[in-house]
């Protein structure tokens, strides 16, 4: 979606299923993307989220 200046935002969810099956999910970030929002761009944030929160 864009926010009022017309700047991508991407957020981004981490979820997790326990053995028991109980399913939590979490909001790790909310990106903005200027410029570009392409594939790569989305993917290159979603990286950094993911290696913010030592699960790459």
């Amino acid at each position: 979606s864009t926010d009022l200046t017309d700047t991508s935002q991407i957020s981004v969810f981490i979820r997790d299923v326990n053995l028991d099956f109980q399913i939590t999910e979490e909001l790790a970030s909310v990106c903005s993307m200027h410029g570009t929002a392409t594939g790569g761009d989305i993917f290159m944030e979603v990286q950094k989220t993911l290696q913010d929160y030592n699960l790459h």
